[in-house]
């Protein structure tokens, strides 16, 4: 069966990617801001998590969750930083 682990890691740059460790192997997950704003304006103009996709070339998936935060009242998602929290370095 497929298993998935995900991990939050601060890159060499401090920038922070969204790691998925699975049977099939390993993936980088990082949207950046622009590309989450783009979602969100052709949500407002009430296209779908389909043709969104299609637009941006996102994740279908990830997509879908977007629009769902969306529908719910929740834009958060789209309006975080791209900028590096701070964490202590994972590479000392």
């Amino acid at each position: 069966s497929k298993h998935n682990i995900g991990q939050l890691v601060q890159n060499r740059d401090y920038s922070l990617s969204f790691v998925l460790v699975s049977t099939t192997g390993v993936r980088l997950m990082k949207i950046a801001k622009a590309k989450r704003q783009e979602c969100l304006k052709y949500f407002k103009k009430g296209y779908g998590y389909k043709k969104t996709s299609a637009l941006t070339g996102l994740n279908l998936y990830t997509v879908r969750d977007y629009l769902r935060r969306y529908k719910a009242g929740d834009i958060s998602w789209a309006e975080r930083n791209d900028e590096p929290a701070e964490l202590p370095s994972l590479f000392d």
